[in-house]
């Protein structure tokens, strides 16, 4: 039988660092699931409360920040709750 197929330290270092990647993976995941409602809330409550003038200007200067918040708060306003 060869060293080839004992299990050694570099296996194990192997192993354990893609373990370690793999559950740092899953719980930035499973973080941005959890606080996705909370951070969308946020911002359609920030954005709402905007005054026009201040949005039109992000809409200028910013489209591709004001563009997801417009849908926000569109999306917001068909479900009641503008």
């Amino acid at each position: 039988m060869g060293n080839s197929s004992q299990p050694n330290i570099k296996d194990a270092e192997s192993a354990f660092l893609d373990a370690q990647a793999e559950m740092e993976l899953f719980v930035q995941e499973f973080l941005d699931s959890w606080y996705a409602p909370i951070a969308e809330t946020s911002a359609f409550r920030a954005w709402s409360a905007m005054p026009e003038d201040a949005r039109m200007f992000v809409r200028q200067t910013r489209p591709e920040v004001a563009q997801p918040l417009d849908n926000l708060l569109a999306q917001g306003a068909s479900n009641g709750n503008a």
